[in-house]
């Protein structure tokens, strides 16, 4: 006889990523100011179909919609992503 566990429920996360500020030219001269991005999500695990569990997961990435430079350097400027939202869903068969 086979025993199966299956965890269900509710998981919150959270994230807190701080940048300092940096020089991005060769120079020393140009400088980006620090950063801090703060992300929230949630995962909820329920039993599907046949009693395999189906995640569900939601998420918003810079929750405050802050601007800030992703990246610098050699005298390039990435600008970071405007505040967004992402949902998924995965089940195991």
């Amino acid at each position: 006889m086979t025993c199966h566990w299956i965890t269900l429920g509710l998981t919150l996360t959270g994230r807190v990523i701080y940048s300092g500020s940096a020089f991005y030219d060769r120079a020393n001269t140009q400088e980006v100011s620090d950063w801090t991005r703060f992300d929230v999500g949630m995962r909820y695990e329920v039993e599907g179909p046949y009693g395999q569990p189906v995640e569900l997961k939601a998420a918003i990435e810079n929750v405050f919609d802050q601007n800030y430079w992703a990246s610098s350097a050699r005298g390039f400027l990435a600008a970071g992503a405007p505040r967004t939202f992402k949902v998924s869903a995965s089940l195991s068969f």
